[in-house]
């Protein structure tokens, strides 16, 4: 609490009437007796008032009316309810600074909050656009080798099976996957993928990309993918299914070699071509439809197909 002195270049003070003495209001009152009258003056100086604190003028306004209903009768009794009164003013004016002090924090709480939310809104709204839905999360991106000049994964060093591929690294986006960024093709530290999702920021996928992924049983390729290279999905003996959307226009050579356990697979209209051996060695394939947008279908597509009875091609 401050100093309860009325300081100022010229001193504010109390006249006393019965005894005509002057009364300093920040010292000790030293005349005793009733108090005929209550007059401020400021010698030499106009605009009192300007120069007591807003504590010290509401003090001052309560001893006026403490005086004028009996109450204060002697200089004493004027100290103590200036005291008082500007005790109390004081430790209102304490209380409400807390209580502002407690708001703004609060407010700087809300707005944080406004702005997290905000981030979240941001982020589910990228996520949507890059992966059709709210219900995936990204792989930590330091699961990922990648070169920031071209935006392409180029490995993979992570624990997690079940992967979703981000669309973007360290603020810049991924654009394509590497030549066998996922192979576990005579891999020292194999990863023993068993589900991989790719953003539709993704308009390449490297040859081999993820040749012999033994485990892998589900991937979902975006409609940005324009073509599926060669030995992409080669070796990968779960895969049951896989759906290549309509953007796509070529299956490279042995893009499914050997994928055994692969029972059906969509072709689209938009592909033009089949490469050399595209679904040579898939065993568990029973019946393959080829679209009239295909013009050309090189050797052994189907090679070593022992389960397939039947294949229907355009005219």
């Amino acid at each position: 609490m401050s100093d309860l002195r009325l300081s100022s270049p010229t001193r504010a003070k109390l006249n006393i009437g019965l005894t005509g003495a002057k009364l300093d209001i920040g010292g000790v009152p030293k005349d005793h007796g009733k108090l005929q009258n209550l007059d401020f003056e400021n010698s030499g100086h106009t605009g009192f008032q300007k120069e007591l604190t807003p504590e010290q003028l509401g003090a001052i306004e309560y001893v006026k009316e403490e005086k004028k209903s009996g109450k204060v009768l002697s200089t004493n009794d004027f100290t103590d309810a200036y005291v008082r009164k500007i005790t109390s003013i004081m430790i209102k004016t304490d209380t409400n600074k807390t209580n502002i002090d407690k708001v703004e924090a609060n407010i700087d709480e809300v707005e944080a909050n406004i702005d997290e939310v905000e981030a979240n809104i941001d982020e589910l709204a990228a996520i949507m656009q890059y992966y059709g839905t709210v219900n995936v999360t990204p792989t930590n991106p330091y699961s990922f080798e990648f070169d920031s000049s071209t935006g392409t994964i180029t490995g993979y060093t992570g624990t997690e099976t079940d992967v979703v591929i981000p669309y973007e690294i360290n603020g810049v986006k991924v654009n394509a996957i590497g030549n066998g960024a996922f192979s576990e093709y005579a891999s020292s530290k194999p990863t023993s993928l068993t589900s991989v999702i790719i953003p539709n920021s993704v308009t390449s996928i490297g040859q081999g990309a993820f040749s012999y992924c033994s485990n892998l049983t589900s991937i979902t390729i975006p409609s940005s993918v324009t073509s599926i290279n060669m030995t992409v999905f080669s070796g990968c003996s779960s895969l049951t299914s896989i759906t290549i959307p309509d953007s796509v226009t070529s299956i490279g050579q042995g893009a499914f070699i050997n994928c055994s356990s692969l029972t059906s697979i969509t072709i689209p209209n938009s592909v033009t071509s089949i490469g050399l051996n595209a679904f040579t060695g898939c065993t568990s394939l029973i019946s393959v439809t080829i679209p009239n947008s295909v013009a050309s279908i090189e050797g052994g597509v189907f090679k070593g197909c022992t389960s397939l009875i039947s294949v229907t091609i355009p005219n």
